[in-house]
């Protein structure tokens, strides 16, 4: 792993997925907050720690042997280097102008558009979880209000 202002570490290890949640369990109490992701189709489960203090790696990496341990189970640690990102900015490259009906369009504010004539635009400043336009319930109701205001 290279050591960089722009990366944190993260000590990943996989195991056997009747096993995580009492991992979660163990580690949880030792003050680690532990994430994982298991893939469906090969049935592998990996676990992943981001260490809180930045020589933490090595305790980290005995608290997961450790728990690993308690459980009967052989685990294998590995230590990348994951790039800091703003994740309170970054998510926004993913929505764009989208046009809900013939008329209706909703345009997150930080992106430019042109009104076309008889367009409505909803220029929408989202959070992180709300207000993007794209659930299918808010387009639902939008497309009902752009009918409505055509009768």
């Amino acid at each position: 792993m290279t050591d960089s202002a722009a990366s944190v570490p993260c000590v990943t290890a996989t195991l056997p997925p009747e096993t995580a949640d009492a991992l979660f369990e163990i580690i949880g109490n030792d003050g680690f907050t532990p994430t994982s992701w298991y893939d469906v189709e090969s049935g592998v489960c990996r676990v992943s720690l981001f260490p809180d203090e930045p020589d933490g790696v090595a305790r980290t990496q005995a608290a997961l042997l450790a728990a690993a341990a308690l459980l009967g189970v052989t685990v294998e640690p590995t230590v990348t280097a994951v790039a800091q990102t703003d994740w309170a900015e970054s998510w926004k490259r993913f929505f764009h102008v989208e046009k809900i009906s013939p008329r209706v369009v909703v345009r997150p504010s930080w992106e430019p558009y042109t009104a076309q004539p008889g367009e409505c635009v909803i220029t929408l400043d989202p959070g992180l979880s709300f207000g993007t336009g794209k659930h299918a319930t808010t387009q639902a109701c939008l497309r009902f209000l752009d009918r409505l205001a055509e009768e």
